[in-house]
């Protein structure tokens, strides 16, 4: 089940014009029936940002597909954002975004990031 979907156009809208974090929350209560804490509210607002900053490139088609708060199927596990569109040679393209709010990676991360001869600042700066 997918709490939030829209394009790129109607994501930035709703980031730039509306409390994001809230049409999520409403989502999120109309399709689960859960609560949510206040912070899980105040991490989509902040988390998102750097997404709708990411978007907000122009070279990004405006009818990229958003998808947040994927909840996957027989599970309580979410995945945060996924992205979907087509690539110049028109063939279909995912990206799934798992956000996280760390002033750095946890330590199992750095050493994954070093098994595999990558440093932290190599993989964020996407979001920076």
């Amino acid at each position: 089940m997918i709490v939030y979907q829209a394009d790129k156009k109607e994501f930035l809208r709703d980031y730039n014009d509306r409390d994001i974090e809230e049409v999520i929350h409403a989502k999120y209560r109309a399709a689960t029936s859960r609560k949510v804490a206040q912070a899980e509210v105040r991490s989509w607002r902040e988390s998102l940002g750097y997404v709708a900053r990411v978007l907000s490139d122009q070279d990004i088609a405006d009818d990229v597909g958003v998808a947040i708060e994927f909840i996957l199927p027989q599970s309580a596990k979410r995945i945060d954002v996924i992205l979907a569109g087509h690539a110049d040679d028109g063939s279909r393209r995912l990206i799934v975004v798992e956000l996280k709010q760390w002033s750095e990676p946890p330590r199992i991360l750095r050493r994954l990031f070093s098994l595999r001869g990558l440093s932290h600042e190599e993989v964020e700066p996407l979001f920076t």
